[in-house]
């Protein structure tokens, strides 16, 4: 019984230390800076796919240095447990099912899995299946509910998108990136915004020197 609830405390700890990691919004902001500058993939001939992993290697470093300099004066810095390699390979083993899920139901609905223009199609539902489950981790290990809004909007908007009809098969996909990179941008900058004005910045006294 003891144990059952120091297991209990244990998980409530992680719960808001994890919390306290990801109340500023930057996560947000920055990966919808990431889903829009995605887009210059699709509408842009040239755009290299290098261009959107520079963007990938560019978002945490900005993160961080934004982080040191509006976060952790206000909040402190605490380091969080890193599953390292245990939570790359969960983030692989999802998006494999992802496309294995996929993969089957062009197999049984068209039978033809490998088609490219299927895939350019239910393209929103495969990224809005992604972003789903990455917010429904961030609201197991946070405990906050409401990010079960921006997973149900991803997933359904990703339908929806790939479900109607366009005259072009990059319509779905052209819409759905910009239009989620604005919500989570939005999300995060009211996120941010009310996380600087809970969490003014501790002026030093002559006790601090």
């Amino acid at each position: 019984m003891i144990e059952m609830t120091e297991n209990i405390d244990l998980k409530k700890i992680e719960q808001k230390a994890y919390r306290e990691s990801v109340r500023d919004g930057l996560a947000e902001i920055f990966w919808g800076i990431t889903f829009i500058a995605a887009t210059g993939y699709f509408l842009i001939r040239g755009f290299s796919i290098f261009m959107i992993l520079l963007v990938l290697v560019f978002v945490p470093i900005a993160r961080k240095k934004l982080k040191e300099q509006y976060v952790y004066p206000r909040i402190g810095y605490a380091k969080l447990r890193e599953d390292g390699l245990k939570e790359i390979a969960g983030i692989l083993l999802y998006m494999t099912g992802v496309v294995i899920v996929m993969a089957t139901a062009f197999f049984l609905v068209y039978d033809d899995p490998t088609n490219s223009d299927l895939w350019l199609k239910w393209s929103p539902m495969f990224f809005g299946a992604i972003l789903t489950g990455a917010y429904l981790d961030i609201c197991r290990r946070s405990g906050n509910r409401w990010y079960y809004g921006i997973a149900v909007l991803a997933l359904l908007s990703g339908v929806t998108l790939s479900v109607l009809e366009f005259a072009s098969l990059k319509t779905g996909i052209i819409v759905y990136l910009p239009f989620m990179g604005t919500v989570l941008i939005l999300t995060g900058s009211v996120l941010f915004r009310r996380f600087l004005k809970k969490n003014p910045v501790r002026e030093e006294t002559s006790d601090d020197i």
